[in-house]
């Protein structure tokens, strides 16, 4: 078993290093007293471009002073389409002078303001630090795939970029250790997650990561329960988590938003952070997993992205003795289930309605109580129905046939099929969680 694994991870990692990295250099400087970030990017290393239009996704705070095209100053022609807070730059190609380097330069002024739609894609600046993720776009984003929306639209990079905050505490960008107010960051490892803070915070290092803006008590408390759930995925999952976890305190406006996963970042936007949060950081980290090692691009996308993290969760919280965690999620799921029965009387209700995976055309039909609540509950019933060890086997099998280009729900009906579940155990498994959604065969689960 230990065998297969480690065939499956190699051939994960030669896919994730085989997709095109371009590279990334950067100069960008950030003048807190004025609200102001300067950038310049350059871009090259472009490679299997469409033959007409190249075009990039940068947050509409910047406005575009110079775009160039191998040197050559080009006009600038940008649109918003369905992104809701950046611009789309669309670069005409010329056959004869194929692209060797894109050079963009701008400035933006990002608000202070309280934000309660705070959210992952904004540029964020709360109690002095300033917050910007991949999905912000504060750096260039190549929107490869044009039928995809734009706003989750990634760039997997090799970087190098000069950061410079001359009021700044400490600075930081990507997977490197904070710096006092100017540095250099780079990575020779292809990334397409690359997160910058920058502002007034303290930071710590520990045994299982380092904690950015937490008191010394709390970081020892989270420092114990994270090495508790590396060690727990590890034997879980047969894969060890390699890189040192960044948790980040970075409190939002927004009251409803837990945080965010930027791996191997785990930010924390509570106004109040503590250690009775477990279920969170739990999910958070199993994004290493499914997110990272395991990707998928199917119309099941959110099923497979959040589910099997949250799946991954509930086992960790099982395991632990968080009895009273899953039990409110459990209870959660029959209001759920009691919404469900009157989704046809009042449009808010519909966010309820169960659509069976079978029949989603789009990655957008997986509902968030879907992608969060649902889906990890269904996880746990094949887990029921075909033993822990036969799961165990299913996961990377299944995510290898969808890195092959595979999609939907019948993947994870071949994919068990092919480590030995009959046909007539899957079409029961289906039958009792897929179609529907009864809690009458969650029995199993022996929280009340």
């Amino acid at each position: 078993m230990k065998i297969l694994l480690s065939i499956l991870l190699i051939h994960v990692g030669l896919l994730i290093h085989a997709q095109e990295s371009l590279n990334l250099h950067g100069k960008v400087k950030i003048l807190l007293e004025e609200n102001l970030i300067h950038v310049e990017y350059e871009l090259g290393n472009f490679k299997h471009l469409p033959d007409d239009t190249l075009r990039l996704v940068l947050n509409n705070i910047f406005d575009i002073e110079i775009l160039r095209y191998n040197g050559q100053e080009i006009p600038i022609t940008k649109d918003k389409r369905s992104c809701l807070d950046c611009y789309i730059y669309s670069i005409p190609i010329h056959p004869e002078k194929p692209v060797k380097q894109i050079y963009i330069k701008g400035s933006g002024r990002y608000t202070q303001t309280a934000q309660r739609a705070d959210y992952k894609g904004l540029i964020s600046m709360k109690n002095d630090i300033l917050r910007a993720s991949e999905q912000s776009k504060w750096y260039p984003i190549y929107w490869k795939d044009t039928t995809s929306n734009p706003i989750f639209a990634k760039t997997t990079y090799t970087y190098d970029i000069e950061l410079d905050c001359p009021k700044c505490q400490n600075v930081l960008v990507g997977n490197n250790e904070p710096i006092n107010q100017q540095g250099r960051f780079t990575s020779e490892e292809p990334t397409d997650d690359i997160l910058l803070i920058a502002g007034q915070y303290n930071y710590q290092v520990s045994n299982a990561a380092y904690f950015i803006n937490l008191s010394d008590t709390l970081k020892t408390e989270l420092d114990k329960d994270i090495q508790s759930m590396i060690q727990f995925y590890t034997e879980l999952s047969g894969i060890k988590i390699n890189e040192s976890i960044i948790y980040a305190h970075l409190p939002s406006d927004n009251p409803r938003w837990l945080g965010f996963v930027t791996f191997p970042f785990i930010v924390d936007v509570s106004q109040n952070p503590n250690t009775k949060n477990v279920g969170f950081i739990s999910h958070e980290l199993a994004h290493f997993y499914f997110g990272k090692i395991y990707e998928s691009k199917s119309n099941l996308y959110w099923f497979y992205l959040e589910s099997f993290a949250e799946y991954y969760s509930y086992k960790y919280l099982l395991h632990h003795g968080y009895d009273q965690v899953i039990k409110k999620e459990f209870s959660r799921l029959k209001k759920i289930r009691w919404a469900q029965y009157f989704s046809w009387i009042h449009p808010r209700l519909q966010k309820y309605s169960f659509v069976p995976l079978k029949k989603v055309s789009s990655r957008e039909d997986i509902h968030v109580v879907h992608r969060y609540s649902i889906g990890a509950f269904q996880l746990l019933g094949i887990e029921h129905e075909i033993g822990s060890r036969n799961m165990k086997k299913l996961i990377p099998i299944l995510f290898q046939n969808l890195s092959e280009g595979e999609h939907g729900f019948l993947t994870l009906r071949k994919s068990m099929l092919q480590i030995g579940i009959e046909k007539k155990k899957i079409l029961e498994i289906e039958r009792k969680y897929f179609n529907s959604l009864r809690l009458k065969h969650y029995t199993f689960i022996q929280i009340e």
